[in-house]
Formats: structure tokens, sequence, C-alpha cells
């Protein structure tokens, strides 16, 4: 009698279990949407234990295998976490790469570049990384991997210097946000901050808004830095600075 009654309980737990999980699925235990950021599906790079670039985002509701001719690109010399806001009923992408900033349109089925702003002192190097130039060193290292030539590869991470793809500057936009305005700030340079703009219009292209540098002063080390927390002091000739 008693394996009679507990085969219904059973039944009955795991259905309870299924709807929790549906349910579940459905309405998710999401993080409060951060107030200072652009509401979008990727408003900030790098997220953290607290969740900031974590957003609800609708899935598709159909699927088929995807063909070669369904995806599209454009080609950077090397970007990191692009994010994203809408403006006038458009998606926009901001790429965030190692010498300058892609403003692309991606509403819809469309994919295209509206505008590149190069990191200020870096025009030259945004100017030698032009798509022929890029796709060429592609090409190049496709056929050296395709034969095994990883001598080849090794030299190409030094030849491809001449199309602005230099170690130093690999950090460079890996930091960004897009705020509840729609102004897009990057890290570039080690310590300097980029506010850049495109007043949310869809047509227009980014412009430089502000650089802000908080490269510590001359005779600033990390040792000094921590005597003064240690004493809960701030040096005298330090500042606070707020990007407006």
């Amino acid at each position: 009698m008693k394996n009679q009654v507990r085969v219904p309980i059973l039944a009955m737990l795991a259905a309870s279990a299924m709807l929790a999980q549906t349910a579940g699925a459905a309405s998710p235990a999401m993080p409060e949407r951060n107030p200072w950021l652009t509401d979008s599906v990727y408003p900030i790079s790098h997220d953290d234990a607290a969740g900031t670039n974590s957003v609800p985002h609708a899935g598709p509701t159909v699927g088929r295998k995807l063909r070669a001719e369904d995806v599209k690109s454009l080609p950077t010399v090397f970007t990191s976490n692009p994010t994203v806001k809408k403006a006038g009923g458009h998606t926009i992408v901001i790429a965030e790469g190692i010498e300058g900033i892609s403003k692309i349109d991606a509403t819809g089925t469309n994919y295209k570049l509206v505008s590149c702003l190069p990191y200020p002192g870096l025009e030259h190097q945004a100017a030698n990384g032009s798509a022929d130039r890029i796709q060429a060193a592609l090409a190049e290292a496709d056929a050296a991997r395709r034969a095994g030539d990883d001598t080849k590869l090794v030299a190409m991470t030094r030849d491809v210097e001449g199309i602005g793809f230099v170690r130093r500057n690999i950090p460079n936009g890996v930091y960004n946000f897009i705020d509840r305005d729609g102004v897009h700030f990057a890290v570039f340079g080690g310590m300097k901050i980029l506010k850049s703009t495109d007043d949310n219009d869809p047509a227009k292209p980014l412009r430089v808004a502000k650089v802000q540098d908080f490269t510590p002063p001359s005779g600033w080390s990390s040792a000094t830095a921590s005597s003064h927390a240690a004493g809960c002091a701030r040096p005298s000739h330090t500042r606070t600075t707020l990007i407006t």
C-alpha cells in the first residue's frame, strides 16, 4: 500500500519541479538594471560579480541552420567587447578597437559601418588599418595555419604592427560603457578616458566630446599610493575628477 501511494507523490514532485524550472526560465532572477547605463542588451563591457552587464534579452523563436550568407561582418584590426544602444529606432553597435572606435548600424538585417573615430594620438595607426590590409593579413595567416607553418605565424605577430596591431595598445577599448544619455566612454592609452557622442543620431559619426588623462603625476608610485591608503590620507597633489 505504501508503494502505491509513493509513486503518485513522486510524480507530483517531479511535475512541480518542471513547472518551477519553466517559470524560472520565463522570469529569470536578474539583477536590478543600472539606471545610469543605456537600456540595451549590452550597455557595459567586462561583467563582474554584481552582473553589471546582465540584462534580459529575448532569444529567437524559430531556428534553422545558418549559412555563410547569413553572417555579416566588418573588418577591424582588433576589437573587444562592443557595446550596444538604441537611438532613433536604430540598433547601434559601438565597437571599441585597438586604434579607435567604430560605429555600426545593426538595425534589422543591416550591419553597416557609420564611422571610425581614432583615439587621439593614434590617428596614424588607424589610417594603416585599412580593410584591404586587414584582409591580406587574414589571408596570409590562414595560409600559414593550413600549412602548419608556426614560424610564419610567430613572425606575423610582429608584421601586423604595420596595420596597427601593437601589443601595448591591446587593452584599448576593453573597458567601456554607454551611459543613460547615449554617451560612450572608453579607456585607452593606459589611464586615459575618451568620451564620445553621436548626439543619438543614427546617421551621425561619433565625435570626441572630451578626453581626460588620469595618469599619476611624476614621482607617484604604487608604494606611495599604498602608504597613503594605509594611513587613510589623500596626498595634497592628487585630485578626484568627474568627467562631464
